[in-house]
């Protein structure tokens, strides 16, 4: 048995943990699709249904983006929960389960995207978010406002049956907003610099969002989106001016283009049954008979230490998912390696380096060639490297373990990079180079 010192061992104690782990409605099973494996406990049917509507999500992103082929340059875990699991496993704001059928955890290693697949528009939660991953990872770096409103319209998005809609207010208030507050200059708007901006009640940042959103649904609705490409030319690399960018790229300076896209937000929401309207038909891809996908069953200690593994990345459950976690390890039939790297991502977090590399060895010892924790191991000395100046401890492993990483997920643009750095430290420069070129090739920014 692997070794569990810093384990509770008591029989209390394991009976309290019993109660702690996730509650599951039915079985765990597994859907696997063309770009998605998702973890669920829900009815087939369900699972089925929240797995597509995120690859038609991913494709109708492709789409407005002109995109034939993604890439997302950091691994993405989803889940669809059953109403339990999901309301046991939630994000808690003020105490309290947020009102959402989804939520998004980004991290640096890797993003989590959790559905209640038994709420038939939860994906909607998390569009906005999994817009502004894609975009990290399929467009060069912008400026604020194009991120920001390229999320919120794609964050419109509606899917009723077969049909689908985009355009409509993400926000709900939007609209209100824009009608009654003195709208910020094109010129102030691309200026702005602040990139952690989230739209919220106060007035400055609900502004910034809704006139992005607008400007964004102009550009889209009137074919200037490919013109953005020669705007961000002209003042990121040619650092003209905004308005010398705006002139260049759209053919208009920045008064003409504030009132055009004013008159296009008038024109459409005005009374009267003749105004056109913000949101319109999009054609929907993927429909039920062109949908492929796998079904298979999931070990339920896996997937319970799947779960767990999650919610540790969220201060508000982390209590919760240690008990679960423990409550696992402590019985030789459901511990596994995925409980102990979810314990050693936690220590490097600490940076407990010593008791994270306890973990890993443990996992090792229960799963050989995990990715997840060759890649951990690689990190460790990543970190510890870059902490104090020195060369990397293990160089030749490091090598080892970052190709196996790349071979299971050859988008993992962290694992390039590690493995560049690691390069170049062991003097192979044109390999470094060669590492880091395709670290930026998949996570551009």
């Amino acid at each position: 048995m692997v070794r569990k010192s810093h384990l509770i061992a008591c029989t209390l104690f394991l009976v309290f943990a019993v109660f702690v782990l996730p509650a599951s409605a039915g079985h765990w099973s597994s859907v696997t699709s063309s770009n998605f494996y998702v973890l669920t406990d829900a009815s087939e049917s369900k699972a089925r249904q929240g797995t597509l509507h995120l690859e038609q999500m991913r494709t109708i992103f492709g789409q407005l983006l002109s995109r034939d082929k993604l890439v997302t340059g950091e691994p993405l875990d989803l889940m669809a929960l059953s109403s339990l699991s999901y309301q046991n496993a939630v994000p808690l704001r003020n105490g309290q389960p947020i009102n959402t059928g989804g939520f998004f955890i980004t991290g640096d290693d890797r993003n989590f995207i959790v559905l209640n697949a038994e709420q038939d528009d939860g994906w909607r939660g998390v569009s906005y978010d999994y817009a502004r991953m894609l975009l990290n990872y399929n467009y060069p770096p912008t400026q604020p406002w194009f991120d920001e409103g390229f999320a919120q319209y794609f964050a419109s998005l509606k899917i009723e049956n077969k049909n689908g809609f985009i355009g409509g207010d993400p926000d709900g208030s939007f609209v209100a907003t824009l009608n009654s507050t003195a709208w910020i200059s094109v010129t102030d708007l691309f200026a702005k610099k602040d990139a952690s901006i989230r739209c919220d009640a106060n007035t400055a940042q609900k502004l910034f969002c809704a006139e992005s959103w607008m400007v964004m649904h102009y550009l889209i609705n009137n074919d200037h989106l490919p013109n953005v490409g020669v705007y961000f030319n002209t003042v990121m690399l040619q650092k003209l001016s905004i308005d010398e960018g705006i002139e260049k790229a759209f053919g208009m300076n920045a008064v003409q283009l504030q009132k055009a896209v004013q008159d296009y937000f008038h024109a459409r929401t005005q009374a009267g049954a003749t105004a056109p309207k913000l949101e319109h038909p999009i054609p929907v891809p993927l429909v039920e008979t062109g949908f492929a996908s796998t079904w298979q069953d999931v070990l339920d200690s896996r997937a319970q230490a799947l779960v767990a593994e999650m919610m540790i990345r969220l201060p508000e459950r982390r209590d919760q998912a240690m008990k679960s976690i423990n409550g696992l390890m402590n019985d030789d039939k459901t511990e596994n390696s995925v409980e102990h790297r979810a314990l050693a991502w936690l220590y490097i977090q600490k940076k407990n380096y010593p008791q994270a590399q306890e973990e890993l060895k443990d996992a090792s010892e229960l799963k050989a060639n995990d990715a997840w924790v060759l890649y951990y191991s690689s990190l460790i000395k990543y970190r510890a490297a870059q902490a104090n100046g020195k060369s990397y401890q293990g160089l030749e492993n490091m090598f080892q373990e970052m190709r196996a990483v790349i071979e299971w997920n050859p988008q993992f643009a962290e694992a390039y990079n590690m493995l560049g750095m690691a390069r170049l430290d062991g003097g192979g420069l044109n390999s470094a180079i060669d590492a880091m070129h395709s670290a930026v090739q998949l996570a551009p920014r």
